[in-house]
């Protein structure tokens, strides 16, 4: 496997919360690829309030963001007897930093191996809180219900997408060096293909973090698309580079 990116330009359309972009570009830098910045999408709090917690046996977290307000709100503990359900290892170290003991999380990062882990096999009659942002599938919810579980959903955040003035973005299509993409969400992928010129994305190389978004890009993307969990993707980057070098 090579033990460097030179050669690779990406598109860095994480969003800014949380460093993500920051960390992502210092990552792919210090291994010779360069970094193009587009942020695609700015992550808001919303007002909300929080419901009885201590009614819930089920705690789930989305995503870093979903940890971060949803703890900025909270002025007691969790109840003990609750479950803890985390998203990513990126979710699950945020509770782990504001002292709460992870039960379960979907190592993948999506919404699929979390309703496939055992945990959730067996929800009769359980209440589930469901902590996410706006924007998200409503598959967990759904799932869970269809098992018999009482869902609260409970809105923390929002995705909104950055606008762009064309003007602002003519120099970056014009940048022939950038050969992929990094795509985090359909949401992104669809705002991403709304900004930039004809067959200009089609072109280009896409690594992500689902098999779902994977499919959603396909029918529109003529080169490689690599699917990564989100604390390999240097590692999916290496192997990429390695095989087409």
């Amino acid at each position: 496997m090579s033990n460097n990116l030179e050669g690779l330009c990406i598109l860095n359309t994480r969003p800014m919360f949380a460093k993500a972009h920051q960390r992502f570009a210092e990552l792919i830098e210090s291994y010779g690829a360069k970094s193009v910045s587009l942020p695609l999408q700015d992550i808001q709090a919303l007002d909300f309030t929080l419901p009885p917690i201590q009614t819930y046996d089920y705690l789930i977290f989305v995503s870093q963001a979903a940890v971060s307000y949803f703890f900025s709100k909270l002025t007691r503990k969790l109840p003990q007897n609750s479950q803890i359900i985390a998203i990513g290892k990126a979710t699950a170290k945020a509770l782990e930093m504001n002292h709460q003991a992870v039960s379960f999380f979907a190592e993948e990062g999506h919404s699929e191996a979390l309703l496939n882990a055992s945990i959730f096999q067996n929800v009769q009659a359980k209440n589930i809180l469901w902590v996410k942002g706006t924007h998200g599938r409503t598959l967990i919810g759904d799932t869970l219900k269809n098992r018999g579980a009482e869902v609260t959903a409970l809105n923390v955040y929002q995705s909104i997408p950055i606008p762009y003035s064309p003007k602002a973005l003519e120099e970056l299509w014009q940048t022939k060096d950038i050969n992929m993409v990094l795509v985090t969400s359909e949401q992104a992928f669809l705002h991403l293909q709304s900004l930039c010129p004809p067959d200009w994305l089609s072109q280009k190389n896409i690594i992500c973090f689902s098999q779902r978004l994977a499919d959603i890009a396909k029918p529109f993307i003529k080169g490689h698309i690599l699917m990564s969990q989100h604390d390999k993707i240097l590692e999916t980057l290496l192997a990429f580079k390695a095989k087409y070098e």
